[in-house]
Order: structure tokens, then C-alpha cells, then sequence
């Protein structure tokens, strides 16, 4: 299929196929409002695959990419219900960071309050895995 012609009833036949699958309610909620907001974006009944791919630039552009993504999994899981499989598109890359930001790190005198507090309750367990931890980098 080259083009599909979408309306407002194909949104909620779906709604109605999620609610059959039994979705949770905010999952129909947000399935929905991301079908529908796609549909207002188009500013067409007319869709082709061309038009998704330019729609996946634009939730690129504007949202982070986990955020994106879920919107695109609403989108493809609607193609899919209407016989459109092809008009499916592939999530956003999302890279994984390998390493914590500077903001997560331990600052000494966090690190020194918490070896206190664990050697002031007892814990010297603790104390001495998080003297370990801290001293080796980890």
C-alpha cells in the first residue's frame, strides 16, 4: 500500500482495539493523543511513507529521542491495526552513556558524610565497601 487515507474514525477504531487488548487507560490516553497529534500535523488525509519519515525529523528535532520513540511505537502499532505495516518506521539510535555525568559523582564532602553516618550506626560493613568503592574510582 502506497498511500492510506486517514481519518478520525480509523483513531478510534483503534482506541477501540486497545481497549479490546486490554490496555491501561493512560496507555489508550497517550496512544491516542500521539496518533491524533500526528494526524493534525499532517495536514492531510492523504498518508504516505514519506510523510512519516518527515514526521520521525520533526519528534527528533523537538523531543528527546525516548521520548520520540514513544511516540513512534503509538504510530507504528496504529499502522499495523489499519493493514499499514509499511508506513512503519524504525526508532530513533539512543546511545548508551557509558559513563555517569559529572553531576552524579560523589563530592568529598558527600562521600565523607556518608562513611560517618554508616560508622556512626554501626555499619562498618558499609563503611569499609564504600571506602572501596570510592577509593578505586568506581
Amino acid at each position: 500500500m502506497e498511500e492510506f487515507i486517514m481519518g478520525a474514525e480509523h483513531i478510534q477504531r483503534y482506541k477501540v482495539h486497545l481497549l479490546e487488548e486490554e490496555r491501561s487507560q493512560l496507555t489508550i490516553e497517550k496512544y491516542v493523543r500521539d496518533v491524533t497529534t500526528f494526524f493534525n500535523a499532517c495536514g492531510s488525509v492523504l498518508i504516505r511513507r514519506e510523510l512519516v519519515i518527515a514526521y520521525k525529523a520533526q519528534l527528533a528535532a523537538r523531543y528527546a529521542p525516548t521520548s520520540a520513540n514513544s511516540m513512534l511505537a503509538a504510530l507504528n502499532g496504529f499502522f499495523e491495526f489499519c493493514g499499514c505495516p509499511n508506513f512503519r518506521v524504525k526508532p530513533l539510535k539512543i546511545q548508551k552513556q557509558l559513563f555517569a555525568s559529572e553531576g552524579k559523582a560523589l563530592s568529598e564532602k558527600e562521600y565523607k558524610k556518608l562513611v560517618m553516618a554508616a560508622r556512626g550506626n554501626g555499619n562498618h560493613r558499609l563503611c569499609l565497601i564504600m571506602q572501596t568503592i570510592c577509593s578505586t574510582g568506581i
